[in-house]
């Protein structure tokens, strides 16, 4: 399998699925609006994940090798897209853009990247046994 199948289609998957699910004028699940900013933390999960996938793709699954460099670029690649998405929906009747998203994107990369950084770090400097 190509290197770009493997790694880099997953990401574009996941992009493509966003991106459906911001041509919805209403969302196919119901959200429990009694949890606070639970739209907030919908996107920082989403946007993690895409995060997650980019550096994987990045580093061609070498996530050992993962560095504050490679969490950075995630982060700005993910708020990049964040920041298109909310722009796309300011054409989806029913749907409106805000910042406050767009900032739950990027916490939610930079969230994601932070664990897997620290503890491949952890893995990293584990002594042998």
């Amino acid at each position: 399998m190509s290197r770009f199948l493997r790694y880099w289609l997953p990401v574009l998957v996941w992009m493509s699925m966003i991106f459906y699910l911001s041509s919805q004028s209403r969302l196919p699940v119901e959200m429990p609006y009694w949890v606070p900013y639970v739209d907030k933390l919908a996107h920082a999960a989403v946007f993690g994940i895409l995060g997650f996938l980019f550096i994987r793709a990045w580093l061609e699954g070498k996530l050992e090798a993962v560095n504050t460099r490679v969490v950075a670029f995630a982060v700005l690649f993910t708020a990049l897209y964040g920041i298109t998405d909310e722009i796309h929906q300011m054409f989806v009747p029913g749907r409106s853009p805000a910042v406050g998203d767009v900032i739950a994107d990027a916490l939610g990369a930079a969230v994601f990247g932070a664990v897997l950084y620290k503890w491949k770090k952890r893995t990293r400097e584990a002594p042998a046994v």
